[in-house]
C-alpha cells in the first residue's frame, strides 16, 4: 500500500522507499515481488514508480480497510485479485525475475506462466501435490509442450512409490530453494487456497477458494481453449506493454465468487447467478457478463437472480467477447411460486425484495 499510495502522490522512488520501515535491500525486495505480480514497475534507469491497472485496482479496494480486519467480501476480493496476478505472472518479462536470476537464454524461451502451471497441474494430479514432486517436476517445467509430459511422470512416479526429489535438494541452502517462501507460501497463497501437510509434505487444494483458481484458470483459457492456452505466457514489446496490457490487466469483477452454482428446484436444474451484476435491458429483462465459466451453462438455463424476484430467468443469448470474457442475455422464465423452497436450495445466498 505504501509504494501505491507514494505512487498517486507522485512521488519518485527513492523518497517511496524511505517512507518504508525497512533497508533499502528490503525495500527493493518488496519492489520486486509487486513488479513480479505487475502491480507496479519503475522502468528501467527511472525514479518513477507506475501502477498499473491490476494495482489501481488492488489499491482501490483496500484504500481506508483495516487491513488486519478486512470483511468478508473485501478479503475475498482482494484473494482473488492476488490469484488473478499470480496466474498472469510469467518468467518471461522484461525485469524483477527473480534471485538467482535466469539467464536470458533460459528466460527468454520460457514459455510457461509458473504459478497457473503448478496450479492446473494440481487440478490434474487430483488437488495434492507432494514437495518431492514439485521440486523433482513440476517446477522444471520449461515449455508448454512438456506438461502432460510432467503431469504423467508424476502420475507414473506415484504409481510406482518412487520420490521424484531427495531430501537433500530442498535442504537448507540446497539447491538455492527455500521452500517455505517458494512452495508453501507462494503457492498455497498463505495457506488460503491450499493447506500444507507438515508429516506428508504436501500441499492440497481448499475447495472453497480453490473455485477461484480454477475460474482464473478458465478465464485464461476461453470457451473453447485448453489448460495449455491457460499456462502458455504471451508476447510483449516492450516493459509498458507487458506491465499495462498484458500481465498487469484489471481483474474481471466476477472472478471473486467463482463458477455458478447448480442446484436442482422443482425438478428443473436452476443456476443461481446471484454474485454476478445484473444489468437491466429494453427490451428485455436482464444482462449479465462474466468469464468462461458461463460457457457450460446450456441455452434455456433456468436461472435466478435477485434482480428479478418473482420469476425465474432463462438464458436467451451467449456471447463472447473480446477480452475473453462471456456475456449472456436472460429472458423472463416461469413465476417463482414458491420463493421459501428457493431460498432454501440456493443456500439462502439471496433475500426476497
Amino acid at each position: 500500500m505504501s509504494f501505491a499510495s507514494s505512487a498517486r502522490s507522485g512521488l519518485s522512488y527513492h523518497e517511496a522507499k524511505k517512507k518504508l520501515s525497512c533497508s533499502s535491500n528490503a525495500a527493493e525486495t518488496r519492489k520486486s515481488m509487486f513488479e513480479e505480480l505487475a502491480l507496479l514497475f519503475v522502468p528501467h534507469g527511472s525514479n518513477q514508480i507506475l501502477l498499473t491497472p491490476l494495482g489501481d485496482q488492488l489499491f482501490d479496494l483496500l484504500t481506508g480497510k483495516d487491513l488486519e480486519e478486512l470483511d468478508g467480501a473485501t478479503a475475498q476480493r482482494a484473494t482473488a485479485l492476488l490469484i488473478w496476478a499470480m496466474c498472469k505472472v510469467q518468467i518471461n518479462r522484461p525485469q524483477s525475475r527473480g534471485s538467482p536470476s535466469p539467464s536470458k537464454a533460459d528466460w527468454e524461451s520460457c514459455d510457461v506462466k509458473p504459478y497457473a502451471a503448478a496450479w492446473a497441474a494440481a487440478n490434474d494430479l487430483g488437488g495434492v501435490i507432494h514437495l518431492h514432486e514439485f521440486i523433482g517436476a513440476i517446477r522444471t517445467l520449461h515449455q508448454v509442450s512438456d506438461y502432460d509430459h510432467i503431469v504423467n511422470a508424476v502420475r507414473d512416479a506415484r504409481s510406482k512409490n518412487v520420490l521424484m526429489a531427495k531430501d537433500s535438494r530442498w535442504a537448507k541452502g540446497g539447491d538455492a530453494f527455500n521452500p517455505a517462501i517458494y512452495w508453501r507460501s507462494h503457492l498455497s497463497l498463505a495457506n488460503q487456497l491450499m493447506d500444507y501437510g507438515t508429516v506428508e509434505q504436501t500441499l492440497t487444494t481448499i475447495p472453497a477458494a480453490w473455485e477461484i483458481v480454477c475460474a482464473a484458470l478458465q478465464f485464461q483459457s476461453g470457451c473453447d481453449g485448453s489448460i495449455s492456452d491457460a499456462i502458455r505466457s504471451a508476447d510483449w514489446e516492450d516493459a509498458e506493454d507487458y506491465f499495462f496490457n498484458v500481465a498487469g490487466t484489471v481483474c474481471p469483477p466476477f472472478l471473486a465468487s467463482g463458477k455458478p452454482s447448480l442446484t436442482s428446484f422443482e425438478g428443473v436444474s436452476l443456476a443461481d447467478l446471484s454474485s454476478y451484476t445484473a444489468i437491466e435491458l429494453a427490451p428485455g429483462p436482464y444482462r449479465i457478463a462474466g468469464g468462461p465459466e458461463l460457457c457450460e451453462l446450456p441455452f434455456r438455463q433456468a436461472c435466478f437472480h435477485p434482480a428479478s424476484p418473482a420469476r425465474l430467468l432463462r438464458i436467451d443469448r451467449k456471447q463472447k467477447m473480446p477480452d475473453g470474457g462471456v456475456q449472456i442475455d436472460l429472458g423472463l422464465g416461469r413465476p417463482i411460486a414458491n420463493f421459501d423452497l428457493l431460498f432454501s436450495v440456493i443456500g439462502g445466498g439471496s433475500e426476497r425484495n
